[in-house]
């Protein structure tokens, strides 16, 4: 068997007693070696970037894309937001429908499998299974806060209520199950309740029909319709080798609720309303079950994801009240999570606040702080996203080579500057960073963030032509440097309440390649001597150094964008 745990301790201290040159030259030869290899510069770079590498990156992706139930590779499987948002983009860019078909089958595929929380909303980190229904139950803030930005922008492109229904649960969720009471967001709650996997989330038949017959009062009928659109079985569904799960349930959609209100003589407002009554009071019967545990800690990095998806969804659904939760839990990271000097910290736990901010912080507040511009048009937040890619730029621009470090130098703790540039369970920071200097570049001007970009993409360009999916991150900031990227400017009468016309159809728009600006930020060659006309609500549209006529009426800004 494995030798115990003091052994191996005693074994070690007699190497260290008589050995420690030796581990000491083999612990540096290992450092040097990690260093080596986190700090290459990537490969001989391809030369010019090639517009061709976009779309060139999507028969990689087809070749890996499951047709049946969307989604790349087989079980276990990964909600990958990048890779949606690469193929969205690649929509808009090309026209092609089948970067849209392999998005949208992805997306119904989650809503609809058991990753997705039927009764709670929000989703877990993966699927066990290639049709994503068993999942690992642990649920993510950082997965729910890019998940409500896909599923926004989808729908955004392509109107469909189970994406609606998505974006409105997933939001309650996370407003509900993951907010402090001063407005951050926690960063995880656990798999496990009273040392089961899934225990909290799974259902039995005679469960489920105690609930409806007895608490809900949605009749037989209510209860048959339910199990049929919701896949209970006696039998259950849940295969799991490590333990015993006949007869229970992971409850999926299996059947839309309209195909299944036929069968039951229902129209689909009865069926719906039954179903609504249903899952609501299941729900109800889950919260007195003991709940899975919660990583309470408050995370820069994880609460900016969250941010810019609410402010996105928030947009698209026209909910002002996520866009101010957004607001109000960036409002907090800006207080609590900065040291004296103003730079980021990475987390809080109850009121103390620790450790240096790396750059997925950097990246993904400043991104958080576009976001938040374009969803409230306050001139703070873009204020702020400037103020922090400055930063970012001084701590962790690699000034010998290109592209951002994960760290900034001279932190005794690390063997090695890192630069992460493939995407993860989180995208990757350093094109996150990358496409923030592009936007920033644009709006204030600053032509050194622009050729940042430039060369970060140059550097890595041998991924961006051979292995695309490994740098879906970069594809997006390749998507932008491409162009053509239009800028809105939105000139407001001071009167004006917020919520105009204009703004709300830029709201509920997909606008990939343009950014929205209110002229009240300062200090941007964009919005000066931009003013309402006549005034009324006014909005600018440039595209590079060419400008349209000031327009005042939504069909006019339609045609614009």
């Amino acid at each position: 068997g494995m030798p115990g745990f003091k052994s191996i301790l005693e074994r070690v201290a007699e190497v260290w007693k008589t050995r420690s040159a030796d581990v000491l030259a083999d612990a540096k030869s290992v450092a040097d070696a990690v260093r080596e290899v986190t700090t290459a510069a990537p490969k001989e770079s391809a030369g010019a970037l090639k517009k061709e590498w976009f779309a060139d990156a999507f028969k990689a992706l087809a070749h890996r894309w499951d047709p049946i139930h969307g989604g790349m590779g087989h079980a276990p499987k990964f909600p990958q937001p990048s890779a949606i948002q690469y193929l969205l983009r690649l929509h808009r860019r090309t026209g092609a429908a089948e970067p849209l078909i392999a998005a949208q089958k992805q997306l119904a595929g989650m809503a609809r499998g058991g990753i997705y929380d039927h009764l709670g909303g929000g989703f877990a980190r993966y699927s066990t299974d290639e049709k994503w229904l068993v999942p690992h139950f642990e649920k993510m803030a950082y997965d729910n806060g890019q998940l409500l930005r896909i599923y926004a922008e989808a729908h955004a492109l392509a109107p469909d209520p189970l994406y609606e229904h998505v974006l409105r649960e997933t939001a309650a969720y996370v407003l509900r199950d993951l907010r402090h009471a001063d407005g951050p967001f926690y960063s995880a709650e656990d798999a496990d309740s009273e040392g089961v996997e899934g225990k909290f989330y799974v259902w039995r038949k005679s469960e489920v029909q105690e609930v409806l017959l007895n608490e809900s009062a949605v009749g037989e009928k209510g209860l048959a319709l339910f199990c049929s659109v919701y896949g209970v079985t006696d039998g259950g569904n849940w295969e799991d080798p490590h333990h015993d799960t006949r007869g229970l349930t992971v409850l999926s959609l299996v059947r839309l609720p309209a195909e299944a209100a036929t069968e039951f003589g229902l129209d689909l407002p009865e069926a719906e309303s039954l179903l609504n009554r249903a899952r609501a009071s299941l729900l109800r019967s889950r919260s007195k079950r003991v709940r899975p545990g919660l990583d309470d800690k408050v995370l820069t990095g994880w609460n900016a994801l969250i941010i810019t998806g609410l402010a996105c969804a928030g947009q698209v659904l026209g909910e002002a009240a996520w866009i101010d939760a957004a607001a109000q839990a960036a409002e907090f990271l800006w207080t609590h999570l900065r040291d004296e000097q103003g730079d980021l910290l990475r987390r809080w736990r109850d009121g103390e606040a620790a450790g240096r901010g790396s750059l997925e912080d950097y990246a993904h507040f400043t991104e958080a702080c576009v976001a938040l511009h374009a969803a409230t048009l306050d001139p703070r937040w873009m204020d702020r996203a400037r103020v922090l890619h400055s930063r970012t730029v001084e701590l962790f621009w690699d000034t010998e080579g290109a592209g951002f470090f994960f760290a900034e130098a001279g932190r005794a703790d690390l063997i090695a500057r890192a630069k992460d540039v493939d995407d993860g369970a989180l995208p990757s920071p350093l094109a996150v960073a990358t496409l923030n200097g592009l936007k920033l570049a644009e709006v204030y001007g600053v032509e050194e963030w622009r050729s940042q970009a430039e060369a970060t993409l140059k550097a890595y360009s041998t991924y961006l032509a051979e292995h695309p999916l490994a740098v879906t991150g970069l594809l997006m900031v390749l998507d932008w440097f491409m162009g053509p990227v239009k800028e809105v400017v939105l000139a407001e009468p001071v009167e004006s309440p917020r919520g105009s016309a204009l703004k709300a159809h830029l709201d509920r728009a997909f606008l990939p390649h343009a950014l929205v600006l209110s002229t009240a930020v300062e200090g941007s060659p964009l919005t000066e001597f931009r003013v309402p006309r006549q005034g009324q609500e006014t909005a600018y549209v440039c595209e590079g150094q060419t400008c349209q006529a000031p327009v005042t009426d939504e069909a006019a800004l339609q045609k614009l964008i």
